[in-house]
C-alpha cells in the first residue's frame, strides 16, 4: 500500500533534485495521488459515473415495462 511515508520520500526527491517552486511541488503530489486513487479503483472494480448512469436508465424503462405488463395482466 502506498504509505504517507512514500509521499514525504517522494517530496524530499523533488527538492532534492532542485525542485522548488511550491506549484511543481503541488501538481506532483497530486499527480501521485491521482495515480494512486485510479490504481485503487482498478483493483476495486469500480464502475464509471456513465456506467452507472447507463444502468440506472435501463432499471428505469425495465420498470416501466414491468408495470405495463403487471397492468396488462391484472386486466385480464
Amino acid at each position: 500500500m502506498f504509505s504517507f511515508k512514500n509521499i514525504i520520500n517522494g517530496v524530499v526527491n523533488l527538492f532534492q533534485k532542485g525542485i522548488v517552486a511550491a506549484k511543481d511541488v503541488g501538481d506532483e503530489i497530486k499527480t501521485i495521488l491521482k495515480f494512486k486513487r485510479e490504481s485503487i479503483a482498478n483493483k476495486l472494480n469500480l464502475t464509471t459515473k456513465e456506467e452507472l448512469e447507463i444502468v440506472e436508465k435501463k432499471i428505469q424503462s425495465l420498470n416501466i415495462e414491468i408495470k405495463k405488463l403487471q397492468d396488462l395482466t391484472r386486466k385480464r
